[in-house]
Order: C-alpha cells, then structure tokens, then sequence
C-alpha cells in the first residue's frame, strides 16, 4: 500500500477517479484470482486534525479489501456518514478478522464464504 498524504486538490494527480471533497481515498488493484496486488491510500492535509486519524484508519482498512461502508454502525470504522471513530469496534475487528480466514479465498462464490464462516461460528 503507498500512503499519500497531500492536499486534497491534488488527488486526482495520484488516482484520477478520486472523489473531489473527500477526505481520503483508496484504489486497489487486483490479479485474475481476485486478490489484491496493490493500493494507494490518499490522506488529506488539508483537513481538521481531529479527522485525520479516522481518515487514515478507514483508508487503510478499506484498502485491504473491505471496501463498502454501512448507514447501520455509528461507531464503526466503516461508517457511511460523517465519522471520528479512531479505533476499531468488536464488529469491525470480526470482519476483518472473517476475510482473512484461511478457509476463505478470492473470487469465492458469496453462497461458498457464507456456509463455510456459519460452519466457523463456534470458532
């Protein structure tokens, strides 16, 4: 992962699709296989310095393959609306800990990933 910390005009110069307003990004690449290769995490400067901790835990996170956010968990670090959280909650640490089961794999059918975390459920 390359972290950038720049001044959020300059995004678009490290990934062209950033988002104009925000106050982080992330890109990933991936092979065939559906595994992640690479990332580039961007990190505004220019930015309240209370959010910049959030801002670079959601990045990073997201960029290691959780990438969608939620409206349902105020206090979790992928929280879709306006967020401070600055450390993982018990929820956050699950998923994270899920998609990095061994018995999991890239590209794994949903259906495949589901029946195999229910059969962990004890675990």
């Amino acid at each position: 992962i390359q972290v950038y910390f720049i001044p959020r005009d300059e995004f678009r110069e490290v990934i062209p699709s950033a988002e104009r307003l925000a106050l982080g990004y992330f890109y990933v690449w991936w092979n065939g296989h559906g595994e992640i290769t690479s990332a580039r995490a961007l990190i505004g400067t220019d930015q309240l310095p209370e959010l910049r901790s959030h801002v670079i835990r959601e990045e990073l996170t997201q960029s290691l393959g959780l990438m969608d956010d939620s409206l349902d968990y105020e206090e979790s670090i992928f929280y879709e609306g306006r967020s401070r959280a600055t450390r993982y909650t018990r929820l956050d640490e699950t998923i994270i800990e899920m998609l990095y089961r061994p018995e999991l794999r890239a590209g794994m059918p949903v259906e495949e990933a589901v029946a195999i975390l229910r059969s962990l459920d004890g675990d």
